[in-house]
């Protein structure tokens, strides 16, 4: 069996500091556990190490004086990435003061997923009246209110000409007025406060 060693060095008032941690990388299914070795103190002894896994309790076990303690996984994990952490409890179960580091371990061959892109709201869409269009986007970027989005043209050497005033109000639509002839680049931008700004893709047009 694989075990993967964090030494609990030192038990303070109320539970013990884990002072070393190990980042390690097994096969999927592969038994394992999560070793602990720790010295207990009998001025303020802990009663229990408890196992988090990913935030989550998973088991404890009792403390004794002095030794090792594994919390054991027979069937081991499916490939994925998962954090162990390990704490100590007093008999009022309260934990220990000290920071506990966390203990990474990847089973099998694991990449993790790239993070979702940012939200951005519904696209940017066109009605059309020969060169005369209206601009509209459905929803606001995470679908709630207090939203504003600002229509803007996109000029040359990075510039923009607004489209209108800024509209905070459903449904998002402004009308460009009369277009000269020729492609035209028309993007938006939503603000909200406490949010940061986000500019939907941009989409060319053409009035003929």
């Amino acid at each position: 069996m694989k075990r993967l060693a964090i030494t609990l060095a030192l038990l303070l008032l109320a539970g013990a500091a884990i002072v070393a941690q190990v980042a390690d990388q097994i096969a999927e299914n592969l038994p394992f556990g999560v070793a602990v070795d720790y010295v207990n103190d009998p001025n303020s002894p802990a009663s229990a190490l408890v196992l988090f896994q990913d935030g989550k309790q998973v088991t404890t076990a009792a403390a004794p004086n002095q030794g090792t303690v594994t919390f054991e996984y027979p069937q081991g994990l499916p490939k994925g990435l998962y954090n162990f952490r390990i704490v100590a409890r007093n008999t009022s179960n309260i934990e220990s003061a000290e920071p506990n580091p966390t203990l990474a371990l990847t089973v099998g061959d694991y990449t993790p997923p790239p993070p979702p892109p940012p939200p951005q709201g519904s696209a940017i869409e066109f009605e059309t009246s020969s060169c005369v269009w209206i601009v509209k986007t459905a929803s606001t970027p995470d679908g709630t209110t207090g939203w504003s989005i600002q229509f803007r043209e996109d000029l040359a050497g990075g510039t923009f000409k607004n489209l209108g005033s800024a509209d905070s109000t459903a449904p998002y639509r402004r009308s460009t007025g009369t277009m000269s002839g020729g492609s035209h680049i028309i993007s938006g931008v939503w603000k909200k406060s406490g949010k940061a700004n986000v500019v939907l893709p941009s989409v060319t047009r053409v009035c003929q």
